[in-house]
């Protein structure tokens, strides 16, 4: 059992080991990048958009919504592109910067006069008159010839056709090398017809890429179809409103991505993949213009003066309804004017490539400041430590996103250092309670119940690594047992024996001793270790004389069996030694050493020759004011350079032998002549022999100054 004191003074090695090493789990499986993490990610983002929302400035961008109220006074969607055309008219008239579609074409007007005339059983003076009128579409191309007009485009997943050839956009540039490999891309495009495709000034992907839980985060600045690059319908709006000539796609330095889109002198940041994160507004009625009144009567020009005009719809058949992170379900085309408010704020979020290794050193440095700390200090205090960690992860990535505009996440590193906070905290209340299993185990049968429950409770209070300090030794052993072994059957031995040392052992236990040793009939016990205790010399002697107390019913009661039990013999001394551990690396054996042992051991052996039962020292004797006691002399003990006073402690009344010892008043009167060497010590020790002939202290001292001894000294040949 040797590993007891080991264990209870190594640090957690083994928690701190495995804190480290989910720590790096951690940063692998962050690494890998699954789905669960990125959606956690982006609850955090979204959480942090709830909080703070951007706010949206209407003087930017307008909407001309295809709304309920427009279907109901206009009819039912399609309208006649000549419709449109006008719609157009008007809004470049009010002084809108560029107009852009939200729709698509695909398919020619079938509204136009001469797809009726082919459509409807009409006169042929009808039909030849309708088929000779302009065609709808074509009206609305001239319309949008030459002026800052985008149309839209959905990007499909069927496969491409080879009955068209490509729409070329050669206005997208690429920087530092091919973006392909990493942008959002289709098979196939859904276009305009070809009419509409020619007489635009641009064309710009309206598709959106929501995230697997179906929630609007970013949108694709770029995005590819086959070999050919198409910029988004807000940026190319932006595009023809800015003049510009090209929009350019720069991948980053380090190859791994995009980095940013780049119109005129304005750098828009993207992540790898080509995505702008949107910083979100709330839905904002502000931007929207319901279609039926940009073309009726009551139409405001400065409603879309110097703005950006998005033309698409609110209309819930229409089914363009999208949700946001600030937990709105808007129109698809406010998503894009959104888009196109932040790029004109320059309030977007960006997701820098330094972002992941930032959190993973976030997590790294809490980690390992806990797996440091947490060790050395109680569960309680650890918790102040973590939750300063993880506030200051959150504020600060919150503090990055609103001043910043810096999209970290503190998910992450916050579920490392409470992982390892649980798992430190887990291994040493482990280690306590394996620590309390064996303190109890190791000091059950030496200690009281209530000691080893103040061991458990306190496990820093018990010092195994040895030390010097003052302690108090009882040794007791059995007047002529190795006779009565040599007369008792075995089994009468083993059962009587077994008996007496349960008995004694619970009185050294119940006085807080601890049972150093038992060796045939002899029980050593010390007191003030391995707890402290003030008052260990008081609680020796009191346990002597209960002991002797017990010892005298125990030999009376198997006297009455027929039972020669021998009398019990005690010596008491107090006095340095050593304690600690000295079973060596295979044995637990809490010991002590020193000539304080040896002199308490002696003291037992003294009271046969004094005819004493328990002899105390007066090293002992001076710690215990409350008892009483009476001197026997100083014994001159083998291997003692000078002479040990030594007591006999008096039992009260209630449990003093009989006969009754003499007077203590008439004792310590013939003592006092006996310590002056006064020549009237031998006559009154010969009266008092005569007065309490049963008392073995007064007959010894009147015996040995008879024989010519004077003092008190007494000597212990052999001893």
């Amino acid at each position: 059992m040797a590993w007891c004191g080991r264990v209870l003074a190594e640090p957690l090695a083994n928690g701190r080991t495995i804190a480290v090493a989910l720590l790096l789990a951690m940063g692998l499986l962050r690494l890998e990048d699954g789905d669960w993490l990125k959606t956690t990610r982006f609850q955090v983002f979204d959480l942090f958009q709830q909080v703070s929302p951007r706010s949206l400035a209407t003087e930017r961008v307008a909407i001309v919504d295809i709304d309920e109220a427009s279907l109901q006074a206009l009819g039912q969607w399609p309208w006649p592109r000549s419709q449109l055309g006008e719609m157009v008219a008007r809004l470049l008239e009010a002084g809108a910067l560029a107009v852009g579609f939200d729709v698509v074409f695909a398919e020619p007007d079938r509204l136009s006069p001469p797809r009726l005339a082919d459509s409807l059983p009409l006169a042929p003076e009808i039909r030849r008159a309708m088929a000779g009128l302009a065609d709808n579409d074509s009206r609305f191309a001239e319309t949008i010839r030459g002026a800052p007009v985008a149309l839209g485009m959905s990007g499909s997943t069927e496969p491409a056709s080879s009955a068209r050839p490509p729409l070329i956009a050669s206005h997208v540039v690429e920087f530092r090398g091919d973006p392909r490999p990493h942008l959002f891309g289709f098979p196939s495009l859904l276009r305009n017809i070809e009419a509409l495709e020619a007489a635009a000034s641009g064309h710009g992907l309206f598709s959106l890429t929501p995230e697997h839980d179906g929630v609007v985060r970013r949108i694709p600045a770029v995005m590819k179809v086959g070999e050919q690059l198409y910029p988004s319908l807000g940026l190319e709006l932006l595009r023809l409103a800015s003049k510009a000539n090209h929009i350019g796609v720069l991948r980053n330095r380090t190859d791994s991505g995009i980095e940013a889109v780049r119109l005129r002198n304005v750098e828009v940041p993207t992540d790898r993949n080509g995505l702008i994160w949107l910083k979100f507004s709330h839905h904002a009625p502000g931007l929207y213009i319901p279609a039926s009144q940009v073309l009726g009567e009551g139409f405001e020009p400065a409603a879309v003066r110097d703005k950006l005009v998005l033309i698409g719809t609110s209309a819930a058949g229409l089914r363009d309804l999208r949700m946001t992170p600030l937990q709105e379900t808007v129109p698809g085309v406010e998503l894009h004017a959104q888009l196109i408010d932040s790029i004109l704020g320059g309030d977007y979020l960006q997701r820098p490539d330094y972002a992941l290794a930032l959190e993973l050193a976030m997590a790294g440095v809490g980690g390992l400041l806990l797996i440091w700390v947490v060790p050395k200090l109680s569960a309680l205090r650890s918790l102040p430590l973590f939750l300063a960690l993880g506030a200051g992860l959150w504020g600060a990535s919150f503090l990055a996103y609103r001043y910043a505009d810096t999209a970290l996440d503190p998910s992450f590193s916050f579920a490392c250092i409470a992982l390892i906070l649980a798992v430190l905290v887990y291994s040493s209340y482990s280690r306590a309670e394996a620590q309390r299993r064996r303190i109890r185990s190791a000091f059950q049968h030496y200690l009281s119940p209530d000691l080893v429950g103040q061991l458990v409770d306190n496990p820093n209070s018990l010092r195994l690594g040895g030390e010097s300090r003052e302690m108090t030794f009882l040794f007791c052993d059995i007047a002529g047992f190795t006779a009565f072994t040599e007369k008792s059957e075995p089994q009468v031995l083993v059962r009587l024996l077994n008996e007496y040392l349960d008995g004694v052992c619970k009185i050294v236990m119940d006085h807080g001793g601890t049972i150093d040793k038992i060796v045939g009939d002899a029980v050593h016990a010390f007191f003030n270790a391995p707890l402290d205790q003030a008052d260990h010399a008081s609680r020796a002697t009191a346990c002597a004389l209960a002991i002797d107390a017990f010892a005298r019913g125990f030999s009376a009661a198997k006297a009455r069996e027929g039972l020669l039990f021998g009398e019990t013999r005690i010596g008491v001394n107090s006095g340095q030694a050593i304690v600690g551990n000295f079973g060596g690396s295979r044995r637990f054996d809490f010991t002590a050493h020193g000539d304080s042992i040896n002199t308490a051991a002696r003291l037992e052996a003294a009271n046969k020759m004094l005819g004493t039962r328990i002899c105390v020292a007066a090293s002992t004797v001076r710690d215990c004011p409350d008892l009483r006691f009476r001197p026997i002399g100083k014994l001159l003990l083998k291997g003692k350079d000078e002479p040990v006073m030594a007591y006999e402690p008096l039992a009260e009344a209630a449990s003093a032998p009989s006969p009754a010892p003499s007077s203590l008043a008439d004792y310590s009167e013939a003592f006092a002549l006996l310590e002056a060497e006064d020549p009237a010590a031998g006559e009154r020790f010969t009266e008092l022999a005569a007065r309490y002939p049963g008392d073995a202290l007064i007959g010894l001292h009147s015996r040995r100054l008879a024989a010519g001894a004077s003092g008190a000294a007494i000597s212990m040949a052999g001893l």
